[in-house]
């Protein structure tokens, strides 16, 4: 494992120290410091965050606009203990202390990780996660079972749109950066009448990507190009009722052509791919106060997504090789979730809080799969799920200081898999999760917590391995692919130590947490390879998810804020993890037992420090990197260790401000995304690792105008 820093970051965070030294002089230190508090919205009662027994990350808008983050990806890095993989134009799963997938291909996936816009799942679909108008993104780290259940068995990340309040305000949003890089963006709040209120924010983000494609002589095949809109309003009916509508629509045409056979970002596909969502969805919330002893919530929600995404699958163009052929892959599909959820929550003034709900979810999934090279030139598939669960949770104030919480969800699951070679499935299960959390307030200023949770995740059908088993009958592979035509739920158990305080001058806050988890009948990703007679051996490759005996995950995590005087803010993010999977051998044979889990990279870190230098000019400067990871639990293939350094110099005046940004700065190549096989008739097929590259160093200025 490499863990050493290049010297350009070395020197940079080197060059920091003589400022920490010297800047919290006793003529320049602050009586109070300006450290914000942040409210955490995301579960069941919105809490400060240092007061929130749970380690909870938040990512504020001030550091999305430093670094000109547009999309969620741009900012995971930020935070402990989260990864994400690519393998599509924008970054669309996540995962959370090492656990989360990584891809969807014929088979729908059962997310790890949840992902929630404005109170709508947006679970396993995030590619519309952009960060426009979005207040702030909360990451849930570990087991959600009372909360949220089966879709956020490692955690649930929240991005909580800027409110309809009533306030008259709005902004305009211009920005440029290399790659030709456009965003247009504008949003504006206000009353419409007593009690009724709106926030509506639209953006247009455009680009050519990081590719240039030789064969067609073009730099805009892994382009960018999405159109996005969110409107929100408030209506407090009477003193009793209030209504809350959200309603979104993404619009999403981006382009995929991001692999090459000489691992850089020069391609020769003739097909290049494509990555395209259109989302229509909404959300009703109701609230209703008028009860004696208890509040009423209903949440309703539609989520209705067209997803396309596609590739060149050869990489290359018909004359590149000897026998002449070209392929591709296609998949469309029709993701419809809607879900209604009603919650009675105890009276804010009541001793010991509690909450009761009960959950419906029902999700249908149609996929039209197209391609010219596999097993299969056009395959169908229906899915349908539903998720009935009964949850509740209790706060017992066993004193002045001492709290215990006590949360329990049970939930039916029942899938209705069936597909165009006649094959049929039906899953039937119920699972429960929960937590119990005790908490202790020190001091005004300092609480300790230990929590105990257990989180789950549903089975599922491996389509693609039932139809390449009824086509190739039986052969090698589709006996070992006949064996995998379902799995079975995974079980999370967690346990977590913490410790959130502030010094007295409320300058310095501390969050740490260590945690050790548990996972049973963990669900693995894999891949059975097969070469193909009559296209120079080319080999095709099958998905399949099957059950590994367990796996542990723990580690440690923290973040650190410093006030160091009134013109210098410190921040540290840091994050440990270990990571290990029992009694798990890949199709070729490979032993993985006692190996890391994939996308689970031992260490993560995100330091650096904001300085005021007058009223008007700030500058930001920060440093992230993460260690290397293994990039499947089918091959033994590891990135490299990467480290990155991000500025920002902003200038402020009445109504507007200019940033002035750069993103990896020294231009570092680093993976999010890898495969290993063989793709190359140059050299026979023999056994390669291919990559997809992040983003090189970007720069560009941003222009905001709020009125």
């Amino acid at each position: 494992m490499n863990t050493k820093l290049s010297r350009l970051t070395m020197a940079i965070l080197v060059g920091l120290f003589p400022i920490l030294a010297n800047a919290a002089t006793d003529d320049d230190k602050p009586a109070d410091a300006k450290i914000e508090v942040i409210t955490v919205s995301g579960d069941f009662l919105s809490q400060n965050l240092q007061q929130t027994p749970a380690s909870v990350a938040v990512i504020n808008e001030n550091l999305m606009q430093q670094r000109n983050a547009q999309h969620l990806e741009d900012v995971l890095n930020t935070t402990a203990n989260i990864n994400f993989s690519s393998g599509a134009s924008r970054a669309r799963f996540f995962q959370i202390r090492g656990i989360g997938e990584r891809s969807e291909f014929v088979d729908s996936v059962n997310p790890s990780v949840g992902i929630t816009i404005d109170g709508i799942d947006y679970s396993g679909i995030g590619t519309v996660a952009t960060l426009f108008d979005i207040e702030q993104v909360e990451i849930f780290r570990g087991p959600q079972g009372t909360r949220f259940g089966a879709n956020a068995m490692a955690g649930m990340v929240n991005l909580k749109g800027t409110e309809a309040d009533g306030q008259q305000s709005g902004k305009v949003q211009l920005s440029y950066g290399n790659y030709n890089s456009q965003q247009i963006a504008a949003a504006h709040g206000a009353q419409i009448s007593e009690g009724l209120y709106y926030r509506a924010a639209v953006q247009k983000l455009s680009g050519d990507g990081f590719i240039d494609n030789r064969f067609l002589n073009r730099d805009d095949t892994n382009d960018v190009d999405e159109f996005g809109g969110r409107l929100n309003l408030s209506w407090q009916v009477n003193e009793l009722w209030k209504l809350d509508f959200a309603a979104h629509y993404f619009d999403l045409d981006n382009g995929y052509d991001a692999f090459s056979l000489d691992n850089n970002r020069q391609t020769l596909s003739d097909q290049p791919g494509f990555d395209q969502q259109r989302t229509r969805a909404f959300a009703v919330n109701s609230s209703y106060t008028g009860f004696v002893s208890a509040d009423m919530h209903v949440n309703l929600s539609h989520n209705n997504s067209d997803l396309a995404y596609g590739y060149d699958e050869d990489w290359t163009h018909t004359d590149f090789h000897p026998w002449e052929y070209s392929s591709f892959d296609h998949y469309f599909r029709d993701h419809q979730n809607d879900t209604l959820d009603v919650r009675f929550t105890g009276k804010d003034d009541s001793p010991s809080h509690w909450v009761f709900g009960v959950y419906r979810q029902e999700k249908d999934v149609d996929l039209t799969r197209n391609s010219v090279f596999g097993f299969a030139p056009l395959f169908d598939s229906e899915l349908r799920t539903n998720n009935t669960a009964v949850y509740g949770q209790r706060d017992w104030a066993l004193n002045e200081r001492i709290t215990l919480t006590t949360g329990l969800r049970v939930e039916a699951y029942t899938a209705n898999y069936a597909d165009s070679l006649t094959t049929t499935e039906k899953i039937d299960e119920t699972m429960w999760g929960g937590k119990l959390n005790l908490a202790y307030q020190v001091t005004d200023l300092t609480m300790v917590y230990g929590s105990f949770s257990r989180g789950y995740k549903a089975g599922g059908v491996n389509g693609e391995a039932i139809a390449k088993a009824l086509v190739d009958g039986q052969d090698t592979t589709a006996d070992f692919l006949q064996k995998r035509t379902t799995f079975e739920p995974e079980i999370l158990h967690s346990l977590e130590l913490g410790i959130k305080g502030s010094s007295d001058d409320n300058r310095l806050m501390l969050r740490f947490s260590a945690f050790y988890s548990d996972r049973k009948d963990i669900q693995l990703k894999g891949f059975a390879t097969e070469e193909v007679t009559g296209a120079g051996d080319a080999p095709i490759f099958v998905g399949y998810i099957e059950n590994a005996a367990s796996g542990s995950n723990y580690g440690l995590e923290t973040e650190l804020t410093y006030q160091a005087s009134d013109s210098l803010q410190l921040f540290a993010s840091l994050g440990w993890l270990k990571t290990e999977v029992d009694n798990f051998i890949a199709q070729d044979g490979t032993n993985m037992d006692g190996r890391e889990q994939a996308h689970a990279p031992q260490y993560q870190y995100h330091i650096g420090l904001q300085y005021d230098i007058n009223q008007h000019w700030f500058v930001h400067i920060n440093a992230e990197g993460k260690d290397d990871f293994y990039f499947s639990m089918s091959h033994n293939t590891q990135s490299k260790s990467v480290n990155l350094v991000n500025l920002s110099l902003s200038y402020q005046q009445d109504e507007w401000d200019v940033t002035i940004w750069g993103r990896n700065v020294f231009d570092r190549d680093y993976a999010v995304r890898g495969f290993r096989f063989g793709n190359d008739p140059r050299d026979g097929y023999e056994t390669h690792t291919y990559t997809q590259l992040g983003e090189p160093a970007r720069f560009g200025a941003t222009m905001r105008y709020h009125f």
